[in-house]
C-alpha cells in the first residue's frame, strides 16, 4: 500500500515537472517569435504548472 502512494505521488510530480519543462521553453520561443497571444498562453500554462509543482512539493513536507 505504501508503494502505491509513493508511486502515485511520483507520477503527479513527474507530470507537473514535465509541464514546467515543456512550457518554459515554449514561452521563450513565443516571445522571441513575436506571437503575443501564444506567449500569454504559454506563460499562463508555465505559471500554472510551476505553481502545481510547488504546491505538490509543499504538500509533501
Amino acid at each position: 500500500m505504501g508503494r502505491d502512494v509513493v508511486s502515485q505521488a511520483g507520477q503527479e510530480l513527474g507530470i507537473s515537472l514535465l509541464a514546467v519543462a515543456l512550457f518554459g521553453p515554449a514561452t521563450h520561443v513565443a516571445i522571441r517569435e513575436g506571437s503575443e497571444a501564444w506567449a500569454w498562453i504559454s506563460a499562463a500554462a508555465f505559471l500554472a504548472s510551476s505553481l502545481l509543482a510547488a504546491w505538490w512539493l509543499w504538500r509533501q513536507l
